[in-house]
């Protein structure tokens, strides 16, 4: 048997077996991609951040650096759990500013149907907040 990998993510697989000889390919296409990515300012609404519908899992990073002394951020993140289906709520955080290290990390989280993130201020002056989200599909 043996096998190989090209760049493109292709697999090569070729096994013999007397008399005869199989030969396999398989392309990988698991791969991390740029999504989203941008500067959200708040308005005391609960805002989208970044919204991936389809098969694939999403992770990125939110930029808290701007959030003032005692100022408030919600972020929450949704799960649809089937193609019709609304958004279920995952996970809610509250963060107080000012934050150190300023940047928060939204874990990876697989889905088939759809994820979504958003962000609240809850508190102080409206501020802007930068974003970058990555999907490896």
């Amino acid at each position: 048997m043996s096998v190989s990998v090209t760049r493109t993510g292709t697999v090569n697989v070729s096994v013999t077996v007397q008399p005869a000889s199989v030969n396999v390919n398989v392309q990988a296409q698991a791969r991390l991609k740029p999504y989203r990515s941008g500067t959200i300012l708040a308005n005391g609404t609960e805002q989208v951040v970044v919204e991936y519908v389809g098969v694939g899992r999403l992770m990125g990073y939110i930029d808290m650096q701007n959030l003032g002394s005692g100022e408030e951020v919600v972020i929450r993140q949704y799960m649809k759990l089937k193609p019709d289906g609304d958004y279920k709520k995952y996970e809610e955080e509250v963060y107080t500013g000012p934050l150190d290290p300023p940047v928060v990390y939204v874990t990876p989280k697989e889905s088939d149907f759809g994820i979504k993130v958003t962000l609240q201020q809850i508190s102080g002056t409206y501020r802007s907040f930068d974003y970058n989200f990555l999907v490896e599909i």
